[in-house]
C-alpha cells in the first residue's frame, strides 16, 4: 500500500514536470494542466481537489469548493511569495501525519510549488532578456538611422569628407 502510493507521488510529480517543460504554453493553461495532475497523486482522488493563486489569477478544479480539510505552501519566485498552491479533501477523512494528509503528500505539494516557483521565475527572466533584446535592437536601428542622416548631410555638402575613410578602421554604419 505504502508503496503504490510512492508511486502515485512520483507520477503527479513527472506529470507536473512535464507540463512545466512547456515554456511556451499560456500561464493559465499550465495552472490548469497542474491542477489536473494534483488529485491521482494524492491518497484520496476521488475526493481531492486544488487550486492555485498566482498574483490576480486563481485557477482551481471544476468542482472547487473550500473546505477545512486543506493543506497550502506559499508559491515563491526571488525570496518573494506571488502565490499559493492548496490541497483539499472534500469531506473529512481519518486522521494521518498532518490532518488527512500523509507526510509525503506535504513533501510532494512543496516540491511541486517550488518547481512552479522555479517555472515563474524562468518565465519571467525569459520575458526580460526578450525585452532586452527588442530594445537593444531599437536602439541599434535608431543609431543606424542617426548616422544615415549624418553620412546623408554629408555627401551633400562636402564630397570629399564623404568618401574619405579612416585608414585603420571601417565606418559604423554604412
Amino acid at each position: 500500500s505504502a508503496l503504490q502510493e510512492r508511486a502515485k507521488e512520483l507520477n503527479c510529480l513527472y506529470r507536473v514536470e512535464e507540463i512545466l517543460n512547456n515554456i511556451s504554453a499560456p500561464l493559465d493553461d499550465v495552472f490548469h494542466e497542474v491542477i489536473r495532475a494534483i488529485p491521482p497523486g494524492w491518497q484520496h482522488p476521488e475526493i481531492c481537489e486544488a487550486r492555485i493563486i498566482y498574483e490576480n489569477l486563481t485557477i482551481a478544479s471544476s468542482s472547487f469548493a473550500e473546505t477545512p480539510w486543506v493543506q497550502t505552501t506559499d508559491i515563491v519566485v526571488q525570496d518573494d511569495v506571488v502565490g499559493s498552491l492548496s490541497v483539499y479533501y472534500t469531506r473529512e477523512m481519518p486522521a494521518e501525519d498532518y490532518g488527512p494528509f500523509l507526510k509525503e503528500e506535504a513533501k510532494l505539494i512543496n516540491t511541486i510549488a517550488e518547481r512552479l516557483g522555479h517555472y515563474l521565475q524562468y518565465k519571467l527572466l525569459r520575458e526580460m532578456i526578450t525585452d532586452w533584446q527588442t530594445a537593444q535592437t531599437d536602439l541599434s536601428q535608431s543609431r543606424r538611422g542617426q548616422w544615415r542622416v549624418v553620412l546623408d548631410l554629408l555627401r551633400r555638402t562636402d564630397q570629399n569628407l564623404f568618401r574619405r575613410r579612416p585608414s585603420n578602421r571601417q565606418w559604423p554604419y554604412q
